[in-house]
């Protein structure tokens, strides 16, 4: 369609009740007007069927929001998937990490890099962000979590993080473990509070209810992880099997267990969760429950751009499966 006869950023800006640098901020997503100006011009562009030459030529780039600049093998997998996606497909993005900007909100600095749409990794960590983001004309859509119904029409990438832990505590409990410890992350993401449930609904399908001295939630350094698994040991010498919620932390926890002299798998059995391409590699090798994150990482950033470039395609909703990988790391329990 071509635009109406006569149209141009003066009228726009003289409907709106605006000037035209506020018009023109609007159009270029530009930080610096309220979202309630942009969408009353944006309002007016579709009257209008106005589409600035800029428009035309302005790829729309999404911006990747993370709390901090750490980069554990969580935050490396997801780049991955990430970076490769758009180099394949030809998408421009940006990293916002809240951390490193104490000038502006969160929507201020997305506009500011003229985004169109945001990708959230690990939406919890933004609560107090995630109303602007979600009541903006933006793109959202939410990684590792499913929105609650207050958080409107976005979009989500996630994982079934509570069957693959379950499938875990089943293989254990099949393999004859009853006393099984559980090392918990700090973060209180749904997630994690799913891997957790399933451990203690999997305990208790064989009739367990797991004692609160057979969980741990360290958090910190492997040095941390590692002293904290080895009075966990020490003072638990029934557990045969131990749950960890992510990979990072298995190697603290079977440096504690070599310390004590458990051998793994024949005097302790070891899961983890998120199977990173280095699990593959210890010794022994650890089962641990696939986490699709470069996976995850890719749909949605290749979703969240056509989406994009056809407003009216749906945001994507879609949960991975997370299956068991069964490797060297897990046996029978002793007798």
């Amino acid at each position: 369609m071509r635009r109406s006869q006569g149209v141009n950023i003066t009228r726009i800006a003289r409907e709106a009740g605006l000037s035209i640098a506020s018009v023109s901020r609007a159009m270029n997503g530009r930080n610096g007007v309220s979202e309630d100006v942009r969408r009353r011009v944006n309002e007016l562009l579709r009257k209008h069927n106005y589409i600035g030459n800029n428009h035309l030529n302005r790829e729309k780039r999404i911006a990747i929001l993370q709390n901090s600049c750490s980069f554990g093998g969580y935050q490396t997998e997801l780049y991955y998937g990430f970076t490769d996606a758009a180099a394949e497909h030809g998408i421009d993005f940006c990293s916002v990490i809240r951390a490193c900007n104490d000038r502006r909100t969160l929507l201020e600095e997305i506009r500011e890099l003229q985004c169109s749409g945001v990708i959230v990794i690990l939406p919890a960590q933004f609560e107090s962000d995630l109303p602007s983001l979600i009541d903006s004309e933006l793109k959202v859509i939410l990684i590792d979590s499913t929105p609650s119904p207050l958080e409107g029409e976005v979009g989500f990438v996630d994982h079934d993080a509570y069957a693959g832990s379950l499938e875990a505590v089943r293989h254990l409990t099949g393999l004859g473990h009853r006393a099984i410890g559980y090392v918990r992350h700090p973060s209180r993401t749904l997630n994690h509070l799913q891997r957790y449930k399933a451990y203690e609904d999997g305990l208790r399908e064989v009739g367990i209810v797991p004692e609160p001295g057979w969980v741990i939630q360290p958090g910190g350094s492997c040095e941390k992880i590692r002293g904290a698994t080895k009075e966990l040991l020490s003072s638990h010498p029934e557990l045969t099997a131990l749950m960890v919620t992510s990979d990072e932390v298995a190697p603290g926890a079977m440096r504690a267990a070599w310390e004590l002299g458990k051998r793994i798998p024949d005097d302790l059995s070891l899961v983890g969760f998120d199977d990173l391409p280095q699990s593959c590699c210890f010794v022994p090798s650890l089962t641990t429950v696939r986490h699709p994150i470069y996976d995850i990482a890719s749909k949605a950033i290749r979703e969240l751009d056509l989406c994009l470039k056809d407003p009216g395609r749906p945001l994507p909703r879609e949960v991975f499966p997370a299956p068991l990988v069964v490797r060297e790391s897990t046996g029978k329990a002793p007798r």
